[in-house]
């Protein structure tokens, strides 16, 4: 029986890694215990933008930590999409912070994607579904 990357073996590839590519690793580590310093203890009273970088950051730092684990399971191009993630998400914190209109039209851009959704489900669906139907008569 083969069960792939969930096989027993598997989790010997991690010490191996890790001593491969120590210093790496080190500074991997070094940068994630930096971000998490670099956190407040306590928020309150955040506006919009701040709670989405907040929110934007958290999410960065669990892809990062992902980015990890997969590299030492030996899921080398799986690795890579997390980053390309990472990168997508570093832009949109980036712009954020740089164009106060940004907020706003994120926020759209996911009301769009959205209701779009909405619209492909109630043509699937023929209408049938009542919360889709926006003030439509039958």
């Amino acid at each position: 029986m083969n069960d792939g990357f969930l096989k027993p073996e598997v989790p010997d590839w991690e010490p191996k890694f890790r001593e491969k590519f120590r210093g790496w690793v080190t500074l991997y580590e070094e940068i994630n215990a930096f971000c998490y310093q670099s956190l407040p203890s306590e928020l309150s009273n955040l506006s919009i933008p701040q709670a989405l970088c907040w929110t934007l950051f958290l999410r960065s730092m669990a892809t990062f930590q992902t980015i990890l684990i997969v590299l030492q399971k030996g899921l080398e191009s799986d690795s890579k999409s997390l980053l390309r993630s990472l990168l997508e998400v570093t832009f949109v914190l980036q712009a954020t912070t740089k164009r106060s209109s940004f907020v706003e039209e994120y926020a759209r851009s996911n009301e769009w994607e959205e209701r779009k959704w909405m619209e492909k489900w109630n043509r699937i669906n023929k209408g049938k579904d009542e919360r889709l139907q926006f003030g439509r008569t039958r």
